[in-house]
């Protein structure tokens, strides 16, 4: 029981860092896109992205929406 805990700590550490590094590339995405006047669509971003499919995933396109939302109003976290 012990190791199957420790080994859903795991994964859920993985999926963590999988969305840290999706949120801080899209965020960057988002960037170059605002400074080129562009619309901040999934589909203008999905172009730019490495694996543009995970934006099938419902958590990345939640995040995808917060960072949008965030890049608009100014906002920069950890700054």
């Amino acid at each position: 029981m012990r190791l199957l805990s420790v080994f859903t700590a795991y994964r859920q550490e993985l999926r963590e860092k999988r969305l840290q590094g999706y949120r801080e590339e899209i965020r960057r995405i988002a960037l170059l896109l605002q400074a080129e006047k562009v619309a901040l669509t999934r589909k203008h971003i999905g172009r730019y992205l490495a694996q543009p499919a995970i934006l099938r995933d419902p958590k990345v396109r939640a995040l995808l929406a917060e960072v949008c939302r965030e890049v608009r109003e100014g906002f920069s976290p950890g700054r």
